[in-house]
């Protein structure tokens, strides 16, 4: 039974927060929704100005349109990034750099920190999910565990995981190239 330490900073839950943002339809489609509304809108007023004449300012309401085709993703991006980022400030402040530590036995996964301890079913693991920084543990009742890879002994860590993984049947999905977009 290796006890293995880990240290959350706000980049860490950041992280977390990006991921789970890129990976909900309903965010994506958000996203989606806001880009395409303000370029057609854009794109809607230039046509009226066309319609009556006024070559000029159509041609400045264009060029504002593909200014919002083109960066509005950008934008977007950072806005929810920032969104996210003072959240977690708000919410999890008293959390970052608090040293903790993580290990396995038979049926529990258990983390321990000087304010709690916490005890979960290995059962109640719904899936893993790997990205070039983090591991994330989803639990089937909705919180995930989060573990940076600057965690001790990163490999004996994802050699008892995996084991647990394919023990269980707990889908692992790994993400080489998986970054915020």
């Amino acid at each position: 039974m290796d006890k293995f330490v880990i240290k959350l900073g706000e980049t860490d839950f950041l992280t977390y927060q990006l991921y789970a943002a890129s990976k909900s339809e309903r965010i994506k489609k958000k996203r989606r929704l806001s880009w395409i509304t303000y370029t057609v809108l854009w794109f809607s007023f230039a046509f009226l100005f066309h319609l009556s004449g006024q070559y000029g300012i159509r041609n400045i309401l264009l060029l504002v349109a593909l200014f919002y085709l083109i960066f509005l993703p950008l934008r977007l991006r950072e806005h929810y990034k920032k969104h996210y980022l003072n959240n977690i400030r708000e919410h999890y402040k008293n959390r970052f750099g608090v040293e903790s530590e993580i290990w396995f036995d038979n049926n529990f996964l258990f983390e321990s920190d000087p304010y709690a301890f916490t005890k979960i079913k290995l059962s109640a693991i719904k899936q893993i999910n790997e990205i070039p920084s983090h591991i994330f543990i989803k639990l089937k009742y909705g919180p995930v565990v989060i573990i940076p890879k600057t965690i001790t002994d990163l490999d004996k860590f994802k050699q008892e995981l995996q084991a647990i993984a394919g023990r269980l049947n707990i889908p692992w999905n790994v993400e080489p190239d998986w970054k915020w977009k």
